[in-house]
């Protein structure tokens, strides 16, 4: 059953992309962004990795954040600073694993908060950069092939990531979520069932991603999508949008359907705003898997 949860706020664009200035019940977590006890330190791990597309012949860089056995401080990775060990032992269980795909010209750092906030609440997080639709090199940008390494490149992501030598054994891999913003949405819906189209109105295919149990997007491009595209989303779905559905409205399961609406017209970034809803969504869904 698809559950569809749309939060309307007001959008304002900024380095990076989008960023929520506001949403109107968001729940954050106590000490969100502070380690135990307010020390800044946290129990992450994060390493990066390369996967390798061999259908296309090409490398896809992915950095992945993840629950760590001891406590690490201040990290600089590219122009951000986590709290996070580069490489550290990974705490022992059986997470789910959360894939954060960025919009087009963005970066597969985008979205490190809400990443290490995920981290710290029990879950992998895999960031890849789209090949030929990021900041350093768009060129792919509103191509057809664009539009078929998304989505593939996303699916690659579970099985690589599950595989790698800090976390084998401890990735679920049948447990997965997609956050997309943009064109990553986009690529998510696709995942979940939707058919994309290109510029000229011709469908793209793409493989439905059967391990997929939740979804969000953050403004999703929905110019792929024509009337009815969607009818095949089947999975939990949470979305942030500003202005009318559009296709999203014609997702055929509406009954969970939940409108918020921007009370505040101070900014402190989209991910730090959405960053404890998103996680207890996701934690629902899985405990009701689990139950």
């Amino acid at each position: 059953m698809l559950h569809l949860l749309i939060g309307l706020g007001a959008i304002s664009k900024g380095q990076g992309g989008f960023g929520l200035v506001s949403l109107s019940g968001l729940r954050h977590k106590p000490g969100m962004g502070q380690g135990d006890g307010g020390t800044g330190m946290q129990k992450i791990g994060c390493l990066h990795m390369r996967i390798w597309d061999g259908r296309n012949h090409m490398g896809v860089p992915v950095f992945v954040m993840y629950p760590a056995q001891a406590e690490f401080g201040d990290l600089k990775v590219g122009a951000h600073h986590i709290q996070a060990g580069l490489n550290a032992f990974v705490q022992g269980g059986n997470y789910p694993l959360v894939i954060i795909s960025h919009d087009a010209g963005g970066s597969r750092l985008d979205h490190l908060a809400l990443a290490q906030h995920l981290a710290a609440s029990g879950f992998v997080v895999a960031m890849p950069e789209h090949f030929g639709n990021h900041a350093d090199d768009n060129f792919l940008d509103g191509s057809t092939r664009n539009l078929q390494l998304r989505p593939y490149h996303l699916s690659l992501c579970i099985d690589e990531v599950a595989e790698n030598g800090i976390l084998e054994g401890c990735v679920n891999r049948d447990q997965v979520a997609v956050i997309g913003h943009g064109m990553g949405g986009a690529a998510g819906l696709a995942l979940a069932g939707g058919k994309l189209f290109n510029k000229l109105n011709k469908p793209v295919p793409v493989s439905a991603e059967p391990r997929l149990r939740a979804l969000v997007v953050l403004e999703p491009q929905l110019v792929c999508f024509p009337e009815h595209a969607l009818a095949g989303v089947d999975v939990p779905l949470l979305v942030y949008q500003q202005g009318p559905g559009g296709p999203l409205d014609q997702i055929p399961d509406q009954g969970k359907l939940r409108r918020g609406m921007s009370q505040d017209a101070g900014s402190d970034g989209f991910d730090r705003q959405m960053m404890g809803e998103v996680t207890d969504f996701l934690q629902g869904v899985y405990q009701k898997r689990l139950g």
